[in-house]
């Protein structure tokens, strides 16, 4: 696969980096107390790589961005099926592959999204719970949704919006357009945002 400069330069190591990159079945990754106050003005972000190294790197440029924090990440499919519901973030920044053999970012949107439809982010493990008693916390707000992705080809970016994602960015673009698209998407009103606007020729 050929090297794409601007994700090369985007993953370099910076050793001011903040936040933890444990995957979630490392370390919690719950947002500070202090950060609860103030979720109406920070957009709150999770993010989904099989990567360390990439999920690092996304990291400290959300903590970079004037307005988004941190709230966790997850390595696989099947750990941000289960840490997602609990961890309500505003926004999720996840690859369209996790890994051979694994359901990809699509499959994770439209899992998640169909779980949504009652009003509230559940994972399947809590549906019999929440059945027999009343939720603590008010229903999770739909987070926004985008995808990451090397691959850049009309067919890739259907199959993203028709997951319903709320924006798609490719990794040759990720370098210097995470920070707009993080902006754009969480700011959307509905409309389905690509980075860049075309496919290459």
């Amino acid at each position: 696969m050929q090297v794409v400069k601007p994700l090369a330069h985007f993953l370099r190591c910076r050793p001011r980096a903040r936040f933890s990159t444990k995957s979630s079945s490392e370390a919690s990754h719950t947002c500070d107390s202090d950060r609860k106050a103030s979720r109406s003005l920070v957009n709150r972000v999770f993010i989904v790589d099989d990567h360390a190294l990439i999920r690092r790197s996304y990291a400290e440029e959300v903590e970079d961005t004037d307005g988004f924090t941190m709230c966790g990440t997850a390595a696989s499919f099947a750990e941000a099926l289960e840490a997602l519901p609990a961890t309500r973030p505003d926004v999720v920044l996840v690859d369209l592959s996790l890994g051979r053999d694994a359901p990809g970012g699509a499959e994770l949107i439209r899992r998640l999204t169909a779980s949504m439809a009652n009003g509230a982010m559940t994972d399947a493990s809590a549906t019999d719970a929440l059945a027999e008693e009343p939720p603590a916390d008010p229903p999770a707000p739909v987070p926004r949704w985008l995808v990451v992705s090397a691959y850049d080809n009309e067919a890739i970016v259907e199959r993203v919006r028709d997951a319903g994602a709320h924006g798609f960015l490719s990794k040759r673009d990720a370098g210097d357009g995470l920070r707009a698209a993080l902006r754009d998407v969480a700011e959307s009103t509905g409309t389905f945002l690509r980075y860049p606007a075309s496919a290459p020729e």
